[in-house]
């Protein structure tokens, strides 16, 4: 199957201070890892006896996403949100390691697929909206071009790696090109990757948490990234299609009507984000489950496009 090349955490060629920032603080949890792109940690803070998390990056793309948080923090003090957001602390840059406080809730992940799933579906899908209504403005700019740049990336790999997907690959990407030309859309406030997981349960407001990939973009891709992320859970467990409608209902109530060809557009992007996901993984059915994604891909699209 090829090689295997194994480096003992952290040392890390492209983190290099991460040994040096994870030594100096209490009761480090590391919380995801990408090698040689970021690591997000939570520590315990003895200047206010609390917990706070740290991402360190491998280049300065954290001093932007510690813009936005003041941003936001700033926002949501003038409640111009309807969800709260974690207080930023600071960026260092000579560790390139962004700080923030917790934010004080507990993840509604399991809420959302309980009995009471439909209401914790509607909440999500109206706070995620209401961003789009905050007036703020990311620096970063990312539409339907800048998804299909991406994703023609993803799309190239997958070729090389699953020959057998190229004519599927190509044809796809070409029904994606035919949706994103017919939409010139007025870019607003998003998450990025508002997916049910980001979420919290803080009380009377739900709480948001991950702005790294926060952008004036389409509706849309939000709509879609929540969408999309629960097709991967068990449809015997979980009642996918009732929890997404509800969802894109109270969204759409907020936000404006969604157009159906581009959020199915940006639903089978992240499907091919996964299938890729899937084909780099090292499982024996790493590959299959890759086939099964393009294979999704394709659904999304032919739905609307008949």
């Amino acid at each position: 199957m090829g090689w295997v090349y194994a480096r003992r955490f952290p040392n890390d060629p492209k983190l290099t201070h991460l040994a040096e920032v994870l030594t100096s603080c209490n009761k480090i949890e590391v919380l995801r890892y990408r090698p040689s792109k970021r690591c997000t940690f939570s520590a315990y803070s003895n200047q206010n006896s609390s917990t706070i998390f740290g991402k360190q990056f491998a280049d300065n793309r954290g001093a932007q996403i510690y813009a936005e948080s003041q941003r936001l923090w700033n926002a949501a003090c003038e409640e111009l949100l309807n969800f709260t957001v974690a207080k930023p602390i600071r960026w260092d840059i000579k560790t390139q390691t962004l700080w923030h406080h917790a934010i004080e809730g507990r993840p509604l992940i399991e809420q959302l697929f309980s009995a009471g799933g439909a209401d914790i579906a509607a909440r999500i899908g109206s706070a995620a909206a209401g961003l789009t209504q905050s007036g703020i403005k990311p620096a970063l700019h990312f539409d339907g071009r800048s998804q299909l740049q991406r994703t023609s990336k993803y799309a190239n790999e997958l070729a090389v790696r699953l020959p057998e997907l190229s004519i599927d690959l190509h044809n796809l990407l070409q029904k994606l090109h035919l949706i994103h030309a017919q939409f010139v859309s007025e870019l607003r406030p998003l998450h990025g990757a508002p997916h049910a997981h980001q979420w919290l349960d803080c009380g009377d407001q739900l709480g948001l948490v991950d702005f790294d990939r926060t952008c004036m973009g389409e509706p849309e891709l939000d709509a879609a990234t929540f969408i999309a992320e629960m097709d991967f859970e068990d449809r015997k467990k979980v009642p996918v299609d009732e929890l997404n409608a509800i969802f894109l209902d109270a969204y759409q109530k907020i936000a404006g009507k969604l157009d159906t060809r581009l959020l199915a557009a940006y639903r089978s992007h992240k499907r091919l984000a996964k299938a890729l996901k899937a084909a780099r993984s090292l499982r024996v059915n790493g590959d299959r489950k890759a086939r099964k994604h393009v294979a999704y891909a394709n659904q999304a699209l032919r739905e609307v496009l008949l």
